[in-house]
């Protein structure tokens, strides 16, 4: 009996967590201004893709994007640190975690690349 109720708190708990977490999204783009005004198409069809991967649950929330250096910062599931940079014919993207670093250049297609780079050791 006492596992189970346990298991309920938790799994309310979870469920509030989740629900602050839509709504601090929903918010935050209600609040914001239009994200694709200041990128070019490249760059916004990349965004888009990450803040998928956001709801996908492969990164974390909060995210930070600074559309006027055209600078996006993401979580991992992992605990690694992405920070992506336009670089006005690609993107660098810099992964930070447990002291170490790594850096690689991208086209704006790569996203699966991308991905794949931010996920790996």
């Amino acid at each position: 009996m006492v596992e189970y109720i346990f298991i309920y708190v938790m799994n309310k708990i979870e469920l509030r967590q989740t629900i602050l977490d839509i709504f601090e999204d929903v918010t935050i783009e209600g609040k914001s201004p239009r994200l694709d005004e200041g990128f070019s198409a490249a760059y916004h069809s990349l965004l888009k893709f990450f803040i998928k991967m956001v709801h996908k649950g492969k990164f974390r929330r909060p995210y930070d994007i600074d559309d006027s250096s055209g600078r996006m910062v993401f979580i991992t599931k992992g605990g690694k640190k992405i920070v992506v940079n336009d670089a006005k014919i690609g993107v660098t993207v810099w992964k930070t975690w447990k002291n170490k670093k790594d850096k690689n250049f991208f086209d704006y297609s790569e996203h699966e690349e991308i991905l794949k780079f931010a996920q790996s050791s």
